[in-house]
């Protein structure tokens, strides 16, 4: 019965293990919005046009919204 309990004991130690992976893991998530800072000031410059996308999809929602109110109605 002594060795089936050495196995058991082993068992525990390999799940610490995996934990110590998903620490490992949220590190590196944090230093993803390290790294994330730099990318807002590319999106500035590729806004201008995209405003333009904006604008006309704008319409387009309102008109969703319509067809939503009279299908509601």
């Amino acid at each position: 019965m002594a060795k089936t309990k050495t196995p058991e004991s082993t068992l525990p130690s390999k799940r610490k293990e995996k934990v110590d992976c998903s620490k490992k893991r949220k590190v590196i998530f944090e230093d993803v919005p390290a790294s994330s800072p730099p990318q807002p000031p590319q999106p500035v410059s590729t806004s201008v046009p995209p405003t333009e996308a904006a604008t006309s999809s704008e319409p387009n929602l309102a008109d969703k919204g319509d067809k939503l109110f009279s299908l509601l109605n």
